[in-house]
Parts: C-alpha cells; structure tokens; sequence
C-alpha cells in the first residue's frame, strides 16, 4: 500500500504525485491543509518529524524528499520506467533533477 501526505499546491508534492500518476499506481491520499499548518501538529510529526510534505508510506517504510520519492517509485516499479535506459541520458536527467531540487524549490 501506498500513502502519500501532501499539501495540494506544492511543486514538489505535484511532482511525486504526476510520478505515481505516469506510473498508474495506487495510493492513498492524505491531503495536509497547509494555510491550516496542519503538517506542525504532532500526529503528523509523529510520520514525519521534519515537519515536510511530500512523505510516502510504502510497506511500512517512510521516505521524504520529492526526488528522492520519485526515484524509488521508479525503482521500487519498473514496470513502467521513468528513467531513460541510457547511461548519458540518464545523468542528464539527473543533472535537470539538480538543478530543480537546488534552485527552484
């Protein structure tokens, strides 16, 4: 089973869910009311003591970090890969990863 505590307009919650959504999974949603600051009160604290969104659930294991999510979402079902077979393609992706998770959010 997959969970997935997220605020609804957060780039990188968008981002894990479009990575669930490519790779037609099924999860389960926990939408966290940011304006409500929902993600500071201690039941959530007690999934995810950073007080963060994007957090997913898998099998009793808990992950944070949206890049980090989505590159176990494609290796943990490689069904449907996300990553290009390539080994340059592939570290150019990584490299567009970077940038997103350095500068943009």
């Amino acid at each position: 089973m997959i969970e997935l505590y997220h605020f609804w307009d957060s780039p990188c919650c968008f981002k894990v869910r479009t990575v669930l959504a490519e790779k037609e999974l099924d999860w389960t949603a926990h939408l966290i009311a940011s304006v409500k600051f929902d993600h500071f009160l201690p039941a959530y604290q007690t999934i995810n003591p950073h007080s963060t969104t994007p957090t997913l659930i898998h099998d009793g294991q808990t992950l944070l970090q949206s890049g980090v999510i989505a590159e176990y979402l494609d290796d943990a079902f490689s069904e449907i890969p996300l990553h290009p077979a390539d080994p340059i393609a592939r570290a150019v992706m990584r490299q567009w990863l970077f940038e997103e998770q350095a500068y943009l959010f």
